[in-house]
């Protein structure tokens, strides 16, 4: 814990309006203890506010607001730009925003905030069926369809319907996963693998090997390991140093503008597949 702030009943109102949690919600019990009773990312439908309003509360801020704001500006802009050099521009300035997000050690939680509410997602009504059945799953799922639609930025794809579409098949690809009740050694086995993924290995039924952009996703939930993952400032770094490192056993990483771009940000040399 640190970083900890006091929740007034201003603050207790504006969290009343989110759908995720921003940050951590700790309670401080009578011997002075205290304990956590939400986490970053989670969804907040059905937390019973007004049992707290009079306790002494906390919260570990993970998310940052003026980050969600500015990197969703320009996702407005590249909504209504016209032609491509235009929208190469934008995505050229959301390109410089993702690296600053990295420099400042920020959480991969801005995007999925930031993503959710400028799609117009409402993840407390869309996947909450899904997140109350398998939490881990969801969790996985939101930070791969995240992943996968800062990507497709910086490769210049810049149709918002498509990039909806993306983040929204993502989740649904988990979903059915987790309606078909996945069970938990298959889950880990997502966190502990050494094989090089392959068409004949890799784990997703729904998702087609040889389709560029759904390649791309599967590459995520295979290489990402999110064994004990809690939203944290910071945490991005570390999930993009995971599949970066693989990038040269991903055909759909060819790109050079993608693979230069990410080797700006990790300082590491990045295959460009053949």
């Amino acid at each position: 814990m640190s970083n900890l702030s006091l929740i007034d009943q201003d603050f207790f109102n504006k969290l009343r309006q989110q759908s995720i949690w921003g940050g951590n919600f700790y309670y401080k019990l009578k011997n002075g203890k205290k304990i956590r009773l939400a986490k970053a990312g989670d969804l907040i439908a059905d937390f019973d506010f007004k049992k707290f309003e009079n306790s002494e509360c906390y919260f570990e801020e993970v998310e940052s607001l003026a980050v969600q704001k500015n990197l969703k500006l320009k996702l407005e802009e590249l909504k209504v730009a016209q032609g491509s050099y235009l929208k190469n521009k934008i995505c050229d300035n959301i390109q410089f925003q993702i690296k600053q997000c990295f420099q400042e050690q920020r959480s991969v939680l801005d995007f999925q905030k930031t993503l959710t509410d400028f799609f117009d997602i409402k993840p407390e009504k869309s996947f909450k069926s899904f997140y109350e059945q398998n939490s881990s799953l969801y969790h996985r799922s939101m930070i791969v369809a995240s992943m996968s639609v800062l990507s497709a930025c910086v490769e210049g794809y810049y149709d918002i319907t498509f990039l909806k579409q993306t983040f929204l098949d993502i989740m649904e690809y988990g979903e059915k996963f987790s309606k078909e009740q996945i069970n938990y050694v298959k889950l880990q086995s997502l966190d502990n693998k050494e094989k090089e993924l392959t068409e004949e290995n890799f784990p997703f039924p729904y998702l087609s090997f040889t389709s560029n952009w759904q390649s791309l996703c599967l590459f995520f939930h295979y290489y990402l390991n999110l064994n004990d993952f809690n939203y944290e400032k910071g945490d991005i770094l570390n999930l993009f140093e995971q599949v970066t490192n693989k990038i040269d056993k991903a055909k759909v990483f060819g790109s050079s503008k993608h693979a230069m771009f990410w080797q700006s940000i990790l300082g590491s040399e990045l295959k460009v597949a053949a």
